[in-house]
């Protein structure tokens, strides 16, 4: 359950003395970081938690409202709390960290830098005493040992060997090696740099030049085979020598992976040089699909050469256009909007790379009708109930049967006797039990005789997300499972009496979905830091976790489709799938979309992403990528959505509007 749902939930059940707290508090400037809900013998109880002490001082405390301090403990807490202690407003505060004194050796940088300027200003005619030092250069070691010693080292030999060694300054300013005195070798010096060169690693593009200017038979070789090689700089330097052995389509390949997958300062800027010579329209497709789906340093150089290419711009990077290239910087319809005036300026057809390739949208959505209903739009859910063909949508006291077939007009329902259960939706007896049957994240709901007394909130679970406790049963392994934003269990039921077997909690931080394989003992998660994780398990007890992928923003949604061949997850800015071969997760592909939540349709196939104030958008999951379908935006941020079996209707409910939409897929 996000924070801000939590905030919106239970702020106004705040007593009149600690809400005017909270307020002073935020009007203040502090921040609410986290609100805590009671549990077991605390259940009922709710807790705000700030981030800084208070500035309202134990010394004049609300009215009817008790103060204290628990400071000997880590984090210290300041609280007031009512009475009863069923609502309490605190601050937490470390205690200041003492570290003992670090005691070591000096740090090298400042006496780095001063002896690489030193180095830097000695003139070449000293070769001959650097070569004599105590600590000589692994190239002037290297030839001294082919050629017996270091006297036997002829000074154009030492002078090149010696420039070898690269320092700070070279590296940052691409200095080569002193190819100058390669000329002056006699063949015998020359067959020792050559030795020397081939034998250098790690490699570097500045061995592949020096070796281009030796030009022996087995120098070009390795020139050759360094055209393949992973790096792309190397690649590049090894270019400019024997492009006439260079395979197109091996460049064309190496060029585009580079292009998809490194980062500036791991290859990619040397791979935007090449593609600023090289760009056949492989490589000019993956330039596009960078400039909208890649990390903004990335695409704002690819629009900059993508500019170039087409004639917009007269080199590879304009300054002049630099404005509009830095709007590549953004994530979801803010980067499909730039995009889009890139490729208008370009004069090439977005739709090509926005998902539909260029072809017109293959599904129609219109809209059937539109009902306000009394509920609480704060707890508002939403349903389809194939059985009826009606969407259902209720809160925590009524619930509302909206037909396909009449969806202006909405039946109140008759709710089953009201019991203590985890099972709360005021729907018919009927109703519930279609509910329970069916598959969610890959469990399926016990029946409602397990859920009787039982402390949990499938009505909470719907509208917030996991973190209400509701034991679930994966089918394949027979397993029953409750899920917290952190904590999971494992239950054995006995009756209706349902008994913990095991507990853990998820690995990264607070849990904000779920799923489980279709077939394996295995669950998927994602929190709110953008980390998600599969977690082995058995019947009984809990298995070993391990990271699947980590992104940006925090986690919104995760589904395993394909028979479980494929991982789907979605959160704040991204839509991505992995291959999953029983043992590892490998990414396929992602879209730069918000994603607040997902429906994925009967066929396995179809996607259907709730995209909040954005509205909805529907896309296929191809070999080829996502494949966009249609998407509709209604006047009103969505909250939810659904879908029906026959995937021909979509239902919608809204942020703060206790409001149902209806529309037709076609």
């Amino acid at each position: 359950m996000l924070l801000a749902d939590k905030i919106a939930e239970h702020l106004p059940r705040l007593p009149a003395p600690l809400r005017a707290l909270v307020d002073a508090e935020l009007a203040a400037g502090h921040e609410i970081i986290e609100v805590e809900i009671g549990r077991d013998e605390h259940a009922g109880k709710v807790a705000f938690i700030f981030k800084a002490p208070f500035r309202t001082t134990q010394d004049h405390p609300p009215k009817d409202v008790l103060y204290r301090e628990l400071l000997d403990r880590d984090p210290m807490i300041y609280e007031y709390y009512v009475p009863d202690e069923s609502f309490s407003v605190a601050a937490a505060k470390f205690k200041p960290m003492k570290f003992a004194p670090l005691v070591g050796p000096p740090n090298p940088t400042e006496a780095h830098i001063k002896r690489m300027k030193e180095i830097h200003e000695r003139d070449e005619e000293r070769a001959r005493e650097r070569a004599a030092a105590a600590q000589l250069p692994p190239a002037l070691s290297a030839a001294s040992r082919l050629s017996g010693s270091v006297e036997a080292v002829s000074d154009p030999l030492k002078r090149f060997l010696a420039s070898m060694t690269i320092t700070y300054e070279k590296w940052h300013d691409g200095e080569g090696y002193d190819v100058d005195a390669l000329k002056q070798l006699n063949e015998t010096d020359l067959k020792t740099a050559e030795k020397v060169l081939i034998d250098h690693s790690p490699r570097d593009w500045r061995d592949i030049e020096a070796l281009a200017h030796i030009d022996s038979p087995t120098a070009r070789t390795v020139v050759i085979d360094a055209l393949k090689h992973r790096d792309p700089q190397i690649r590049q330097t090894a270019m400019n020598y024997a492009a006439d052995e260079v395979d197109p389509k091996d460049r064309e390949r190496l060029l585009i992976k580079t292009l998809q997958s490194d980062n500036l300062f791991g290859g990619l800027s040397q791979a935007i040089d090449e593609a600023e010579e090289f760009h056949p329209p492989a490589v000019v497709d993956a330039l596009f699909k960078g400039a909208l789906e890649r990390d903004g340093e990335a695409a704002v150089h690819f629009a900059a050469l993508l500019f170039y290419i087409h004639g917009v711009s007269t080199e590879a990077f304009d300054w002049n256009h630099r404005p509009f290239f830095l709007k590549f910087h953004s994530e979801g319809v803010e980067r499909e909007a730039v995009f889009r005036e890139l490729c208008l300026r370009c004069k090439v057809d977005a739709a090509k790379y926005l998902g539909n390739g260029g072809k017109k949208a293959e599904m129609n959505i219109m809209l059937l009708g539109t009902i306000d209903v009394s509920l609480d739009p704060q707890l508002q859910w939403l349903w389809h109930s194939n059985r009826t063909s009606a969407v259902i949508t209720g809160d925590q006291k009524s619930a509302y049967s909206i037909s396909i077939a009449k969806p202006a007009s909405a039946t109140r329902i008759e709710a089953r006797v009201a019991h203590k259960s985890a099972f709360n939706l005021p729907i018919s007896d009927a109703l519930a039990d279609e509910f329970l049957s069916q598959s969610r994240h890959g469990f399926r709901f016990l029946d409602r005789a397990a859920y009787e007394g039982f402390d949990a909130d499938i009505l909470r679970m719907l509208v917030f997300g996991p973190n209400y406790n509701v034991p679930m049963l994966h089918v394949p392994s027979g397993a029953i499972i409750g899920f917290k934003s952190n904590a999971m269990q494992l239950f054995a039921r006995e009756g209706n009496t349902l008994t913990r077997l095991d507990k853990t909690k998820p690995r990264g931080k607070q849990a904000l979905c779920f799923a489980a394989h279709p077939s394996e003992p295995l669950i998927v998660y994602g929190d709110n830091y953008g980390t998600f994780t599969a977690h082995r398990f058995t019947p009984t007890k809990f298995g070993k976790a391990s990271k699947i992928a980590h992104k940006e923003r925090n986690a919104s949604q995760i589904e395993f489709i394909d028979e479980g061949r494929k991982l789907l997850i979605g959160g704040m800015g991204y839509l991505a799938t992995f291959a999953y071969d029983g043992k590892k997760f490998s990414p396929l592909q992602q879209l730069s979309i918000p994603v607040r939540d997902f429906v994925v349709g009967t066929d396995g196939k179809t996607i259907i992403v709730n995209q909040g104030l954005h509205g909805v958008s529907i896309y296929r999951d191809e070999k080829s990528g996502f494949t966009k379908q249609a998407d509709v935006k209604p006047a009103d941020a969505v909250q939810s959505a659904v879908v029906s079996n026959d995937m021909k209707h979509l239902a919608v409910i809204h942020n703060n509007i206790p409001r149902v939409s209806v529309y037709s897929l076609s």
